[in-house]
């Protein structure tokens, strides 16, 4: 037998335009570009999950949805990376090279070959129009050259409804100093309408110039692969004597949306940022990677707490779920019964080609269950198949205990 050997992989995500794929026909950028690599010629000996945050709207619009891939090594200074459609959701074959399971908020995509991956979705045919979650968020800073006509800088960004988008805006201002005016509002933004209007009401004791109304054409909103800085103004102090807070509201809407009648849910027409400040409190506090935010209102701040533990199943406890699952049997429940439980039977066939179905079943379901609590969910699944051997073997084995992911 061969001796073991630890190999690194490096997983990234990045906004930044020389890895984008461009996004023409009505086509829109769903996820930030998910960098996966390692040695040269390092070749997967089974499939890896690659989960990431997703901006479509899937209770509210109609999509179609695709997995891209670019597998350029170097990108030269002026050249593109070269992307190619990986599969079309719902157009799999037993040759796919990627499995994908879409939640509400989440992609995980189990591939075999690394490179760039990112998802990019359109409307549907036929059903409606697809709807986008963006994040809308302002930042207030002083001037950074002191001025007689202007006090302040207040800029609004828009940006897919993602942690890693928000992360790049918090990097860029804390390089401006720049101070979260309120919690970043979620938008949803409908394919087939018009483009993004923003109105500043910066209350009685300031004023905006430029004007206060600003309106972004649709393609720069829908189409753009990165985050999209949509208004700067200056804000000038009216009367000196005044306080030193700023209470108003900055409310964003999407021009002419088009009326669904037949979407699950109804689709808010506007939101409103509230643009309350207190400009003696000045200080940030940036998220790390790794780190959730937590947004203080009274504040202005955010604040940091470490996200979910990662966890994972052991391996003895793994293997026996593998031979307990993997065997067809007469009663049908088996491990293609634990995938139509567990929602991962939209393409069971992919799973029929791995020398372990059960085992990828359970990769697959480790990286969509970060929490230890769904252990227990997971056992009364196999209790429901009448498969209590395998739910002893997460029940009573010593080693059965679930083990926290080591980085």
């Amino acid at each position: 037998m061969a001796p073991m050997r630890v190999m690194a992989l490096r997983v990234s995500l990045t906004t930044s335009l020389l890895f984008s794929p461009s996004c023409p026909d009505g086509q829109t950028l769903l996820s930030p570009v998910i960098i996966c690599g390692g040695a040269p010629n390092l070749v997967l000996k089974k499939p890896v999950i690659l989960s990431f945050q997703h901006c479509a709207s899937l209770q509210h619009g109609h999509w179609t949805l695709a997995v891209y891939n670019s597998g350029d090594d170097v990108v030269l200074p002026g050249q593109s990376c070269t992307w190619d459609r990986v599969v079309q959701l719902g157009d799999e074959t037993i040759i796919t090279p990627v499995f994908t399971q879409l939640d509400s908020t989440h992609c995980h995509l189990m591939i075999e070959t690394l490179g760039r991956y990112a998802l990019i979705g359109r409307s549907a045919n036929a059903g409606g129009y697809a709807v986008k979650s963006l994040q809308v968020a302002a930042f207030v800073s002083p001037m950074s050259v002191p001025s007689v006509d202007a006090d302040l800088r207040l800029r609004i960004y828009c940006m897919e409804d993602n942690r890693s988008s928000l992360q790049g805006v918090l990097a860029v201002e804390r390089k401006l100093q720049g101070q979260l005016v309120d919690q970043p509002k979620t938008l949803l933004f409908q394919d087939g309408g018009g483009g993004l209007l923003l109105k500043v009401d910066p209350g009685q004791h300031y004023r905006v110039s430029p004007p206060q109304r600003q309106e972004i054409q649709f393609p720069l909103v829908w189409s753009s692969p990165q985050t999209a800085l949509l208004m700067s103004v200056s804000l000038e102090k009216i009367d000196p004597c005044a306080p030193d807070i700023v209470i108003g509201h900055i409310l964003m809407s999407q021009l002419h949306p088009v009326p669904v009648a037949s979407l699950p849910l109804p689709l808010p027409r506007s939101q409103t940022l509230l643009l309350e400040l207190d400009l003696q409190q000045t200080s940030m506090i940036y998220p790390q990677p790794g780190l959730a935010a937590n947004f203080n209102a009274s504040a202005g701040k955010l604040s940091l707490e470490p996200c979910d533990k990662v966890f994972r199943i052991s391996g003895i406890v793994k293997k026996h779920l593998c031979q307990s699952l993997d065997p067809p049997n007469l009663q049908g429940n088996d491990w293609r019964l634990l995938a139509q439980h567990l929602g991962m039977d939209r393409y069971i066939n992919y799973f029929a080609t791995k020398s372990s179905p059960t085992e990828a079943i359970l990769d697959l379901w480790e990286a969509r269950n970060r929490d230890v609590n769904a252990v227990p969910e997971i056992v009364a699944i196999l209790l429901s198949m009448n498969r209590r051997d395998a739910a002893v073997s997460l029940q009573q084995i010593p080693s059965a205990t679930v083990q926290p992911m080591v980085w």
